[in-house]
């Protein structure tokens, strides 16, 4: 099972001052121009850069610390904090940031497993706390387990009360990229769905361990705590997020480096390339991806040529009505084709969230249909950012996130009563993307 991203909370990236966001399995983003919409696509590029390809200061593509902070006060930090559910557990993981100076900085990174614990470094300091209720039932369990185990032996010794909220000192030179990196060594002992780690952290100033009960999450030999089975979803769930943003037509349609990917770029200047990897798995474009262009895009086929150099070239042809393909150029070819291909291929990818900013551009109203249809049906979480009044009458009012920005940054909200929408529309005989463009929704 993924983890899946219920909400999200951003403090002082760009306009984003102050939001709190809850997400479906489809959301659709509207707003004005420069009301915050990019920023919020931008707050996921921001923790790729950070978590997924660990560049040293990540704020270069915005030219600076200075540009991404609130209102360009370097002294702020940016805090980002994620909500997730896996599992039959609600957690959250929050890592809050500076590039003060020219340098990036973690400062403080936390993990809660909503009523059990959470563990968080900030400074010199690594922290567990413990649910008081949890802690008082785990107490109870660890008492039947076997007392050879020295964890448990150690831990016995100590009181209930010293477990609730245990703090150790660390090395300062130490930047973890995810709260239990610096973890080193441990030792694991279970006891049906019950976890007991003992943790030391391997430049710990102090000599002495950590002792965390939390639930184990698997069976037999690949039991393990939550925790560190939720530290492996949230580097996934990072390092999986696609995005496509400025979408750059005139690279995708050039020949480009064979090499093993899986994950489309910001510009999708590599799907080209994903798709041959696609294609090399079962010797033919994946049905999903070729009914679909088959239905915008009919009479249209494709093919793979490697260059003498080793780039893949992707071919376009349509038939005609005698029955003949002719090949179509890459001038030739629609930017519109290169859009939905670009979509329909992150789909197949599978990405943890799929983000795609003004949706709209180069698509007709039957392809945006089209499109919007499967991503609803598609099991993959997605944010839509849209101008469009087109794209507005074709979901639905839960789908739709409004954005607003004021003199205190962006606000972020839902309709709080979409089926009451709903049904004035119907009544009314209006539009949804009326009802927006004059401020009602």
């Amino acid at each position: 099972m993924r983890a899946m991203l219920k909400k999200i909370e951003i403090k002082n990236f760009k306009s984003l001052k102050d939001c709190s966001i809850e997400l479906r399995d489809f959301n659709v983003v509207i707003g004005q121009n420069a009301s915050g919409k990019t920023n919020f696509v931008e707050l996921f590029k921001l923790l790729r850069k950070i978590y997924a390809d660990g560049e040293p200061f990540p704020f270069l593509d915005w030219w600076g610390y200075d540009n991404v902070v609130w209102d360009r006060k370097e002294e702020l930090p940016i805090t980002i904090k994620l909500f997730f559910a896996s599992n039959g557990y609600n957690y959250s993981f929050e890592t809050i940031f500076t590039g003060v100076g020219g340098k990036f900085q973690i400062l403080k990174e936390a993990l809660e497993i909503e009523g059990i614990l959470s563990l968080e470094i900030e400074g010199e300091w690594l922290r567990v706390r413990h649910d008081e209720k949890f802690l008082e039932d785990a107490w109870v369990k660890i008492q039947g387990m076997d007392e050879s185990n020295s964890s448990l032996h150690e831990l016995l010794e100590k009181r209930k009360e010293d477990l609730v909220e245990q703090s150790v000192k660390v090395d300062k030179k130490t930047t973890p990229y995810c709260v239990f990196e610096g973890l080193g060594s441990r030792s694991f002992s279970f006891y049906k769905n019950l976890a007991l780690v003992e943790a030391k952290y391997e430049r710990q100033v102090e000599q002495y361990p950590l002792f965390i009960l939390e639930p184990s999450i698997g069976e037999g030999f690949e039991m393990e705590p939550f925790s560190l089975f939720a530290n492996w979803e949230i580097q996934e769930f990072i390092k999986n997020i696609t995005i496509l943003k400025g979408l750059d037509i005139r690279k995708m349609k050039e020949p480009y480096k064979q090499r093993r990917e899986v994950r489309i770029s910001e510009e999708g200047d590599n799907i080209c390339n994903i798709l041959y990897n696609l294609f090399l798995k079962e010797n033919k474009i994946p049905d999903r991806v070729d009914s679909l262009l088959s239905y915008i895009f009919p009479d249209t086929s494709l093919r793979f040529e490697l260059t003498q150099d080793g780039r893949v070239l992707m071919k376009v042809f349509e038939r005609y009505a005698s029955g003949r393909f002719l090949e179509v150029t890459a001038p030739g070819i629609s930017d519109g084709f290169y859009k939905a291909l670009t979509i329909f291929t992150a789909l197949e990818s599978e990405p943890s969230l799929l983000v795609v900013d003004e949706v709209e551009n180069s698509l007709h109203a039957k392809a945006l249909e089209l499109l919007i249809d499967e991503l609803k049906m598609s099991e993959c979480r997605t944010i839509l950012t849209t101008h469009s009044p087109m794209v507005v009458d074709i979901v639905e009012p839960k789908d739709l996130i409004l954005v607003e920005k004021g003199d205190e940054g962006s606000v972020f909200r839902r309709s709080e009563k979409p089926e009451e929408v709903r049904k004035e529309l119907s009544e009314r005989g209006i539009t949804l993307s009326e009802r927006w463009l004059y401020g009602k929704l």
